[in-house]
Formats: structure tokens, sequence, C-alpha cells
């Protein structure tokens, strides 16, 4: 079976370590206390603080997994080329009418379009990938084609 490669940014890669650390070095423990102490209350088949701390344990516990997969093979983008182009780590500028969006691309793991980083492999990521300064494009969104031209890539 072909080894996953998840793509992300230096910046991307430091705040996943930063999770898994916050997750198995307080988290967890804490979590783990929680139950401790929940278990001493008695019962258990009524316990209902036991298994809300025994349900976030597993969530925290399959967060921690997924870290772990993602981090045991990333392919680090450090910075973007500076041939112009629109690649994986580049900060585009774009206009749309009279609105001016200032994107990071970067890999589908640390993907936030609220603080404007989206994915390369979203439909405006795949349209702006290639892409230069001066150029238009278009992609389709749920509400139908949109257009934008691109006013800078660093």
């Amino acid at each position: 079976m072909a080894k996953i490669k998840y793509t992300l940014t230096r910046q991307g890669y430091e705040q996943l370590q930063r999770e898994y650390d916050q997750l198995k070095n307080i988290d967890r423990p804490a979590m783990l206390k929680h139950m401790e102490e929940a278990r001493a209350l008695g019962d258990l088949k009524e316990n209902g603080a036991y298994h809300a701390a025994r349900s976030s344990l597993a969530m925290i516990q399959g967060r921690m997994e997924e870290l772990e997969t993602i981090m045991h093979s990333p392919d680090i983008i450090d910075e973007a080329e500076t041939d112009g182009t629109i690649a994986i780590g580049s900060v585009v500028e774009l206009i749309a009418g009279q609105e001016t969006k200032e994107l990071t691309l970067v890999g589908e793991q640390e993907a936030d379009v609220t603080v404007g980083r989206i994915s390369a492999d979203s439909p405006l990521g795949q349209a702006l990938l290639g892409a230069r300064a001066g150029e238009t494009v278009m992609f389709e969104a749920p509400s139908g084609s949109i257009e934008f031209e691109v006013k800078s890539v660093k």
C-alpha cells in the first residue's frame, strides 16, 4: 500500500506538533485523572462523569493518532517558490469586484478559511495553483462561477 504524504507548510507542521504536545502532556493526563476521580465515586453503570470522561479520552486519543499519522510522513513546504506562480505556501491577494482578499494556499490538514488559509485541494485552491499576478482565475462555487483577479503573489 502506498504511503500517504501530507503536504504542510513549516508553520502548519509546527502548529500540529504543538497541538499534539498539548494533547499528550496536558489534556490526556488531566482526563485520565478526571476518569480516576469519577471512578472513585462508585457504580460505573450509572456514573455520567466517568462515561463523559471516557468519551473525552477516546476523542483525545483519536486526535493524537490522527496527528501522529500526519506528522509521520509530512511533505513540508518551507516557502513557496518565488518564480511568481501560485503554489502551496503562497500568500495571494485577490480582487473580486470592489473586494480584496488575502489568502494563503496550504495543505488540506491546515486549512482554515476563517483565517484565510485555504486548501490547495479546494475548488478555489485548484483554480489558483499555477496562476500568476495579473491573471484572472475562475472557479465553480455552490452559488455559481466566481471570478478573481490575482493582484499579487508572495
